[in-house]
């Protein structure tokens, strides 16, 4: 658990903390790479953990305090999606913390590569870019959002197919 909250959550976030001062403060943007497996992580979560992960008002010691107790005590949890729940929440509160900025998280898909190989996974690598080039040169409407593989908003509760209607809640 701790080794990949460290590649996927904190590894971001120091990412962002190094960077942020850097970034135009007019028209800059971040695009944290998330997965499905975040929302789906969400959608069978306990009701505290759902809170948590899905407030709009997060703040980074409620998320830290929430990857503490998963360190401690893993058992039942599945660490890569709970990881990536962390990250969209993450961006959420990062967006609030610099509203003129754009930020947001982005699911490349289901990509073919040597990890996913054999899992049924269809998408070439390149696919997998399409939705954070759009997040980070497209018309994006608000920050502190997660895009699903398509390009279309998507919840941070619950997986929304590629394709289907997107997401228009908080």
């Amino acid at each position: 658990m701790a080794d990949t909250l460290a590649v996927n959550a904190y590894g971001p976030k120091r990412v962002c903390d190094a960077f942020l001062p850097l970034l135009c403060a007019s028209t800059g943007r971040v695009v944290n790479t998330a997965s499905a497996s975040g929302p789906m992580f969400v959608a069978r979560s306990s009701d505290k953990h759902r809170q948590i992960l899905t407030d709009p008002d997060v703040s980074w010691e409620q998320i830290e305090e929430l990857m503490n107790e998963a360190v401690a005590k893993p058992k039942g949890m599945e660490p890569y999606g709970f990881s990536k729940a962390c990250l969209n929440a993450y961006t959420r509160f990062l967006a609030r913390k610099h509203p003129k900025l754009i930020i947001n998280s982005v699911s490349p898909g289901f990509i073919d590569t040597d990890i996913t190989r054999g899992m049924g996974a269809t998408k070439r690598p390149d696919e997998g870019t399409k939705a954070a080039i759009f997040c980070l040169m497209g018309d994006v409407k608000g920050s502190g959002c997660y895009y699903g593989s398509d390009c279309v908003r998507s919840p941070l509760d619950r997986y929304r197919e590629p394709g289907s209607a997107a997401y228009a809640g908080p």
